[in-house]
This record gives C-alpha cells, structure tokens and sequence, in this order.
C-alpha cells in the first residue's frame, strides 16, 4: 500500500488491538507515523527522538501497544532508549530512569506484576507498570551467541520467553533461546537449519498462544506451534525482514 514511509527503512509496526485499524509505524531515521482508517491515510507524530548517534541516524526498532490499555503506546529507538505515550500517540514523553539507550526488543507481560521486558545488545532488562526503572532480567554473556534482538512472551502465560541472538549486529548466523521460569533459566531450543543472520525479529499472536514466528535478518522465516519448543523453516524468504506483527482478526 502507499505510504509516506515509501523509500524509507521501516522497521517496527504494531495494530491497536481494540481499535484494529489504528497502526504505528516506526522508520529510520527514528520517526513514528500512524493511521486510523487501516493503512489510507498517514500522519507524522509529534515525538522527539534523536538525530544522530554512533551507528548513524537513530532508527525506531520497536513498537508494542498494551492490549490491556491499549491508549499506552511503547516505542523503542535504536540508540535513543524508550518512549511512551499514554494517549494513543498523541502525545510522548522520552522515558528516564536508567533505561538502556540501545534498544532492540520489546514485549509486554502481562501477568502479576505487569511488565514491560526490553532487549537490548548485551542484557534482557524489565520495567515494572510505566516505567520508573530497567533492572536486568539475564545479561546474553550466559548464552552461546550473545547479540539480543527480539523478545516475545507467551500471551497467556508470562513465564514463557522467548529470545532472538546473533553474533553480530548484522550477524551470520542466530539462535533462539527460551525461558519457562520468567527469565531465570534458559535454554537453547533447536532450528531446524542454521539460519543465514542473525534472528531479528518474534511475534507471537494473542488468540493462538503456542503460536510463535522468528525472522532473520536476511529474510528467512520460522514457525512453532509448540510455544517456542520445537520450530520449522517456511518456505517463503524475503531478502530482508525488519519487523514482524500479527494482525487480529477485524
């Protein structure tokens, strides 16, 4: 579909849950659009991210809308840490109390305690309700391959994590690791070949839990129907993947 994103690296989209035709979409350099009629008409949010940084122009790498109040908005910027809104995107404010400036991954938990658990090079990190502080989780140098990207929870049971690694930012080759006890231990759950870069990207759909996709960042894709147990190649690659969102159902 056109979009003023057109020509643009998109890298991170979430739907409203309540209101499925409000979507968020995250560009480099690090701005957020949204529409409300299902993908016709576009706006450029108001929401100040940074300009520049090390690895060039900050990129928006991850969006997650609270399905429980979902007016709460999360974005997560590639060197520029976390932003939030709590109005549907109308308004943001640039989060502070020690989160990590390089964030990957997103994913929220929506047990007791609800939480937001974020990825980001070296360290999985959660935030407890809005934000206040980023304690870590586990820190990657306990993994084989220890470049974090995304991060997914199982919707209906917040002990069950899942993990996307790599080797390198871009990497050759990734890996998926898996907690069942809400982060204190995991393990390596096995692919079915090695994938071609490292693992970019999980989503995992509300109304079909034990379903999970990954994505690598050379376009290839895979499935689990087990919660992150057991997973399969699909067929269909693509040369790069950014992001991955599941669409609910209208």
């Amino acid at each position: 579909m056109w979009s003023p994103m057109d020509g643009l690296p998109i890298w991170s989209i979430a739907i409203d849950p309540v209101d499925t035709q409000t979507v968020f979409v995250g560009v480099k350099p690090a701005v957020l659009f949204r529409c409300r009629d299902g993908g016709s008409i576009w706006t450029q949010l108001s929401v100040q991210m940074g300009a520049a940084c090390h690895i060039g122009p900050p990129l928006v790498i991850m969006l997650r809308v609270d399905p429980q109040a979902h007016r709460i908005v999360w974005a997560g910027v590639a060197v520029d840490g976390v932003s939030r809104s709590l109005d549907g995107g109308d308004t943001w404010t640039h989060m502070a109390g020690g989160v990590p400036p390089d964030m990957h991954g997103m994913a929220l938990s929506l047990g007791a305690p609800k939480q937001v658990l974020a990825s980001t090079p070296r360290a999985i990190v959660a935030t407890p309700a809005l934000g206040a502080s980023w304690p870590s989780v586990v820190t990657t140098e306990r993994f084989p391959l220890r470049y974090s990207r995304g991060i997914a929870i199982k919707p209906d049971d917040p002990n069950v994590i899942c993990a996307a690694l790599g080797d390198t930012a871009r990497g050759s080759t990734g890996a998926i690791h898996r907690a069942t006890d809400g982060g204190a231990t995991w393990e390596t759950r096995p692919l079915p070949v090695e994938p071609n870069a490292n693992l970019w990207s999980l989503a995992t759909p509300p109304a079909a839990p034990q379903r999970v996709l990954a994505a690598s960042l050379c376009g290839e894709l895979y499935a689990s129907h087990e919660a992150g147990d057991s997973w399969q190649k699909l067929k269909r690659e693509c040369s790069e993947i950014g992001a991955l969102v599941w669409a609910p159902n209208s």
